[in-house]
């Protein structure tokens, strides 16, 4: 902006029971608030909106941005709480609805098989059978937030919903650790799997998207890489020297 004139919002505490990633993301994405916290790294009911002029009462400014806000928030909490009333195997069943790639079939289907591959890995890694078992739980709900209303509407939030409904389910701790970690590294430099799980489940989901698109034909050039297949080839040897 050229004339950046800063303000201090608020909104209704109510909103904190959302899960932070969520807030965040709705100031973010949506409105480009930044998101307030205090010393130990928690929400507070506060954002700050940065315009690019300074009117003549800055108090009717702020008040706009909260009630833009308000509607963006009483939508994502709609969402949330409508996800949170359907079973994860709900979820699953749909995405036999959304298609992967037009030769290597559904979501569900690369579930499947992203299934078999960690079970392969379990017993190449020598896994127990309570470590088996969560691994195989992580890689049939891997995808099941794709279909919630919370990354539809906040796609970023892929994995990250994953591992919040997993848990709202029951899940095991590590079994909705391994779904948010599995799309690791998300970016140059990212952050990898910090279990073993979530590396384990990593490596099968990006070998089956490596080997898939190679298998059809899909394989990177100079000017398209729609698969980001070499984001997912580096992510895999990071992820083996890591483990």
């Amino acid at each position: 902006v050229e004339h950046p004139e800063v303000v201090l919002g608020t909104f209704d505490k109510k909103f904190l029971e959302l899960p932070q990633e969520i807030l965040v993301t709705a100031m973010r994405e949506h409105q480009r608030y930044f998101a307030v916290v205090d010393g130990d790294q928690k929400m507070l009911p506060h954002f700050i909106a940065v315009n690019n002029t300074r009117a003549k009462d800055m108090a009717v400014v702020t008040t706009g941005h909260e009630r833009v806000l308000k509607a963006r928030l009483e939508d994502a909490r709609f969402f949330f709480n409508t996800d949170r009333k359907i079973p994860l195997d709900t979820f699953v069943e749909k995405l036999q609805e959304v298609l992967f790639q037009a030769e290597l079939g559904s979501l569900y289907e690369k579930v499947e098989r992203v299934r078999g591959l960690a079970g392969f890995f379990s017993n190449r890694l020598g896994f127990d059978a309570a470590a088996a078992k969560h691994l195989d739980r992580a890689a049939r709900f891997c995808k099941a937030d794709l279909v919630s209303h919370a990354v539809i509407e906040f796609p970023k939030l892929q994995g990250i919903m994953g591992r919040v409904y997993a848990a709202e389910a029951g899940e095991p701790q590590p079994v909705a650790a391994a779904i948010e970690e599995h799309y690791r590294p998300t970016h140059s430099g990212g952050a990898l799997p910090e279990t073993t799980l979530g590396a384990a489940l990593s490596l099968a989901d990006k070998l089956d998207t490596m080997c898939g698109c190679f298998h059809v034909g899909l394989i990177p050039t100079g000017a398209s890489d729609p698969y980001a297949l070499r984001r997912q080839a580096i992510g895999l040897i990071l992820i083996v020297r890591k483990f």
